[in-house]
């Protein structure tokens, strides 16, 4: 096909085009972020958490099937859809397309693979990258630039119909993804609606076992709130005393490998694993310390805390000894307290969020 100068990208069609602008790109953008959440919602299923006991063979502690879906298959159906169609699924709903910035209808797969990891730079760089798209003369994003594309959009009637009825459709996907997310949340507010045996805020799933898991529990919190400060609200915690149980929360855990030792669902409720490790002061102050940490940070800065942070400070706070920790975690550990020793303690929440950053999600993804 004959290039087209980049100045007149109406003349590939025959109908008129502009550029398309800022928050229409960001609406076409949650629209494929929902859709790709839900395709990477049968990762959940398999999800593998990384326990308090790492071994060489939880590498990728998200997960094989985890890793595909949330990393994999988005960037194999984008390019799909970019290849074939010029556009996502968001896009195709608000008839908005990418093309060469010469106005050929098609972007190579040079140009797909160039536009699709330079989008990391635009975000990484405090989001200039996209916000570009607001200033530049033709809606250009970074990425746009790098890969020599521009985004258009169709100005016809249907198209305007088509971008009226994307709403709905994003709602839709929206509440699908949310009730599927909500189950755990809902485990964890409402344990009584499972075959459980519960005492105030603490479930078990043997009833033998309540007075042992209620015991831990009390002098867990009694521990944080002794050495560190009043908890907001005392967390809803299940003890599993069979790995049956532990099977429950398929978001937490794989199908077949049932060992996860605790978990904490940020300020949603704990977790405690049926290994005999984790029935203990040291792996539920541990995980009461994460519960600590949730209450005083936002669920956006916890997400971008680095893991020596988060894990260090439990074991660092939970009194155990470095013998019984994993080396992984006397590493964390080690690099928590060297910081503590340069900050203002009496600042520690405000010095710890400036801890947060990008970088820092993504180095645990």
């Amino acid at each position: 096909m004959q290039n087209i100068p980049p100045e007149n990208p109406n003349a590939f069609s025959d109908n008129p085009t502009k550029y398309a602008g800022f928050w229409l790109r960001v609406y076409a953008g949650l629209i494929d972020l929902a859709f790709f959440a839900l395709l990477a919602l049968p990762a959940i299923s398999f999800y593998n958490v990384e326990d308090l006991n790492p071994t060489e063979s939880t590498w990728m502690p998200l997960g094989y099937w985890d890793f595909f879906f949330s990393y994999v298959l988005p960037l194999l159906l984008t390019l799909a859809f970019w290849r074939f169609f010029g556009a996502t699924p968001g896009k195709l709903l608000t008839s908005i397309k990418i093309i060469d910035d010469r106005g050929t209808d098609k972007l190579s797969i040079t140009q797909s693979l160039i536009r699709y990891f330079s989008t990391v730079l635009s975000v990484l760089a405090l989001g200039l990258g996209v916000l570009w798209i607001a200033v530049d003369k033709r809606k250009q994003s970074w990425h746009d630039v790098l890969a020599k594309t521009v985004v258009i959009k169709k100005t016809s009637i249907s198209a305007t119909i088509g971008r009226v009825l994307s709403l709905p459709i994003l709602l839709i996907m929206l509440i699908v993804f949310s009730i599927f997310a909500y189950q755990f949340s809902t485990q964890m507010l409402m344990p009584t609606l499972k075959q459980s045996y519960c005492q105030g805020n603490v479930c078990v799933d043997v009833e033998d076992r309540l007075v042992e898991a209620s015991k831990l529990y009390s002098e867990a919190v009694n521990y944080v709130e002794r050495n560190f400060q009043p908890l907001t609200s005392a967390p809803n915690i299940i003890f599993c005393a069979k790995q049956d149980c532990l099977s429950d929360f398929n978001d937490l855990t794989h199908k077949g490998d049932l060992h996860a030792i605790a978990y904490t669902g940020h300020t949603q409720g704990i977790v405690i694993g049926s290994d005999p490790e984790a029935w203990s002061q040291q792996i539920v102050r541990h995980e009461m310390i994460h519960h600590l940490q949730a209450e005083n940070l936002s669920i956006i800065t916890f997400s971008l805390l680095p893991e020596w942070y988060l894990e260090g400070m439990a074991s660092s706070f939970s009194g155990a000894s470095r013998e019984q920790q994993h080396p992984t975690y006397v590493d964390y550990r080690d690099q928590f307290e060297q910081w503590l020793e340069t900050i203002d303690k009496t600042q520690f929440w405000q010095e710890s969020r400036k801890l947060a950053s990008m970088q820092n999600l993504l180095n645990k993804l």
